[in-house]
């Protein structure tokens, strides 16, 4: 949880495009070194949806594309039948 934290901060605190993508790569280079890429799809979702969550689409949306990772589709709960 920390490295999500850390990571969406790093990320968000950025003021532009060119730095913005520096810090993608931080970060995600900083999980492969501390994890291994076995989980770095499902860390780069989690940081994505922690970006959206600090209100910057754009930069979830960034990391997404360099990742090939599509937003998860909304599940629209259905009514029990009576």
């Amino acid at each position: 949880m920390a490295d999500l934290a850390r990571g969406s901060s790093h990320i968000s605190s950025t003021l532009s495009e060119a730095t913005r993508e520096t810090a993608i790569t931080e970060v995600t280079t900083g999980f492969v070194t501390a994890y291994g890429r076995h989980d770095l799809l499902v860390f780069v979702e989690l940081l994505a949806g922690a970006l959206d969550e600090r209100r910057n689409p754009a930069a979830a949306a960034a990391l997404r594309e360099r990742f090939a990772v599509r937003r998860p589709a909304r599940q629209h709960r259905v009514a029990a039948a009576a």
